[in-house]
């Protein structure tokens, strides 16, 4: 069962890029239905996305074991605060909260790209001081011949940015 959701993961990533770039082409073509439903679920759709990310991020280190690097606490940081402020926003019906979802999501993406380079082009044994945590370097996941953790959380921080914009925006 472990590694049935282990194989799974990184489809559900790749299922939910797909559908973004899909939502997002209906969304630019201007396809009114589309992008009314988009906004007036922003938040919920936002909310979904973080639950995901956050129970994904458990599954591997508190189940497969990885232990996460200094990068990834950061990204965490930026992910798992935005399940509680999203579900709060859900449970008072405030929308706003959306542009805050915006900018911890920037953070955290930017900080996912970051950590993806790391991976990728660089020799770093380790992003801390101490050896209690991970290399930043290691890739736990590599599907795709992209698709790594720190992918996979950059895929969820963008999916809320594009909510939040489309959210807002009139």
């Amino acid at each position: 069962m472990i590694q049935t959701i282990a194989f799974l993961i990184p489809y559900l990533v790749l299922l939910a890029e797909l559908a973004f770039f899909v939502v997002l082409g209906f969304v630019l073509a201007g396809n009114i239905k589309v992008k009314e439903y988009v906004k007036n679920h922003a938040v919920l759709l936002a909310f979904i996305v973080a639950l995901t990310a956050m129970c994904g991020s458990l599954f591997y280190s508190e189940v497969m074991h990885y232990i996460p690097c200094e990068l990834c606490w950061f990204q965490r940081i930026f992910m798992f605060s935005q399940v509680f402020m999203l579900g709060s926003a859900l449970a008072f019906r405030i929308k706003r909260i959306m542009r805050a979802a915006l900018v911890m999501s920037a953070v955290g993406g930017s900080i996912s790209v970051y950590h993806y380079f790391t991976q990728m082009f660089t020799r770093v044994t380790s992003c801390t001081l101490g050896d209690t945590m991970a290399s930043c370097s290691a890739k736990f996941t590599y599907h795709f011949g992209y698709m790594t953790i720190p992918v996979m959380a950059l895929t969820a921080f963008v999916i809320i940015a594009a909510l939040a914009v489309v959210s807002w925006r009139k």
